[in-house]
């Protein structure tokens, strides 16, 4: 009886292991370039604050998300780190 027990367990663990497999190859499949110096922001977008005031400081008009285009300013800084 507990032969059957370890059996059923290797088998749910390789189930889950191929299915991680599966589906991590179908989202990495696309490789991307990292972005480098000079080159341009890939479209994106982001969540719109909750905070009124932060709205207006950006200069957004609502909705649930924005892009960088939507907020208003001269010059808008993008600082990405590379957290592991």
């Amino acid at each position: 009886m507990r032969q059957k027990g370890w059996i059923r367990c290797c088998l749910f663990v390789s189930i889950c292991m191929l299915t991680c497999l599966y589906v991590c190859k179908a989202y990495g499949a696309e490789e991307k370039k990292p972005i480098s110096a000079g080159m341009a922001m890939p479209p994106f977008t982001l969540q719109t604050p909750a905070s009124a005031e932060e709205q207006r400081y950006l200069g957004l008009k609502g909705g649930s998300s924005f892009s960088l285009s939507q907020i208003s300013g001269r010059l808008v800084l993008v600082e990405i780190l590379n957290v592991l």
